[in-house]
């Protein structure tokens, strides 16, 4: 593998996460309830920002870094986990864009 897969990988988790980001502040702002009670926690504690930048920062990046730095520089430990990150925040973006659209709420 080159550094290309680890710049797609990054940036597949890094924008998954941004999804899932925007689309819980769009429904947050218009009265939905955060159905994650890890998030709620985290959003209480250091706010909707924050969160963001958490799951941005630590999740997007640093979680591959390290496992790319742990596993003695090896491109696929650090294609794996942002592969996964990038997955959950993905799927997580498109199901919260889908109860918008299902409560009439745009982007």
């Amino acid at each position: 593998m080159n550094p290309f897969w680890m710049i797609a990988s990054y940036a597949f988790a890094l924008l998954g996460q941004l999804s899932d980001c925007w689309t819980t502040e769009v429904g947050l702002s218009h009265g939905l309830a955060e159905g994650n009670k890890i998030a709620t926690w985290f959003t209480n504690k250091i706010g909707n920002t924050g969160l963001t930048l958490l799951k941005c920062i630590g999740l997007a990046q640093l979680f591959p870094v390290l496992a790319f730095e742990f596993a003695h520089q090896n491109v696929l430990a650090f294609v794996v986990p942002a592969v996964a990150v990038g997955v959950i925040g993905w799927v997580a973006g498109i199901t919260n864009y889908l109860l918008l659209k299902k409560n009439k709420i745009s982007l």
